[in-house]
């Protein structure tokens, strides 16, 4: 979560050193690291603890927390400590009726820039969908791992996150190459109903009880993965190529409250409905709402698609 919100800063910056035209391959680079250590994480947890313990475990992420802050302190650029004194007298000098009429200005510019623009909401909608599925499943793995594969819960990650990972990161090198030949907002709409599927595949195979079946859930979640870049790397492109550089920190800064509110909500269900009824049928539950969205997505743009063909023949 940290990372993510990490991201939701660094992100806007991306279009104010790169050219419009390698935006996606950009981000494409910026998905695989910013995920990559993300699921690097979720992957060692598991085994960290099974063999190492908690307090060695949190000992670990403090040097690493400490090695980040050193290569912070390294990187280039003006003195950190000047900027935030001046923002800090600017804040001192500031009337509290001056501070709320620039608060409610920049927040009613921001929104009225979201909705005006529409590939913007809707890329928002599918950034935000897809971190709340994807906090979702990681709340659901364990279970999943332990009642339906029977696999301890410290292998659970190394087993089930290792495989999206690389589907993440083989995804994030692969859209850069499709947006050659297709559209990037062409491939949205299919990922999403694909990931529903793929979910519904998941709670399948709780039913089912044969020898073969780890091996094809590591393909679904190597697929998971593979999809999930596909909704992210182009809907964060379509937000960078559609904001101007003003707004665009606002905008990013209001998906990451978005989207930790719609986790939390769903984190908290989806963890009370697994316990009642079963992680499969919570996943079958998530997959079909999924496979819902991404088809009334499809069928929405299709007829827009048809009607602006319809208007330019006339």
């Amino acid at each position: 979560g940290r990372n993510l919100r990490r991201a939701t800063r660094e992100q806007p910056m991306i279009p104010k050193f790169i050219k419009k035209r390698l935006l996606l391959p950009a981000n494409s680079l910026f998905t695989v690291t910013l995920y990559g250590s993300i699921f690097v994480g979720y992957i060692m947890a598991g085994p960290m603890l099974k063999y190492f313990g908690i307090t060695t475990s949190l000992l670990t992420i403090a040097v690493f927390f400490a090695i980040a802050s050193l290569l912070n302190v390294l990187l280039p650029g003006r003195n950190d400590s000047v900027l935030l004194k001046k923002q800090i007298q600017a804040l001192g000098n500031a009337t509290y009726r001056r501070l709320i009429q620039v608060v409610f200005n920049d927040l009613g510019e921001m929104l009225f820039t979201i909705f005006r623009t529409r590939p913007i909401l809707s890329a928002l909608m599918y950034l935000t969908a897809s971190q709340a599925v994807i906090t979702i499943v990681a709340v659901l793995i364990p279970a999943y791992a332990t009642t339906v594969l029977g696999i301890e819960v410290g292998d659970a990650s190394l087993t089930l996150m290792a495989p999206a990972a690389i589907g993440m990161i083989v995804g994030s090198f692969a859209i850069a190459q499709l947006s050659i030949f297709i559209d990037k907002r062409k491939v949205i709409g299919p990922s999403i109903v694909l990931t529903g599927l793929m979910m519904i595949l998941l709670s399948l195979f709780a039913r089912l009880a044969n020898t073969n079946m780890l091996f094809a859930v590591l393909a679904i979640c190597f697929s998971l993965g593979f999809f999930n870049s596909m909704i992210v790397i182009p809907a964060n492109t379509i937000i960078q190529e559609k904001s101007v550089a003003s707004i665009r920190g606002r905008i990013y800064g209001f998906f990451n409250a978005l989207a930790a509110l719609a986790s939390i909500v769903p984190i908290i269900l989806a963890g009370y409905f697994s316990d009642i009824f079963g992680a499969g049928r919570v996943l079958s539950a998530l997959g079909i709402a999924i496979l819902l969205f991404g088809a009334i997505h499809f069928v929405k743009r299709s007829s827009q698609n048809s009607f602006v063909h319809f208007v330019k023949k006339l």
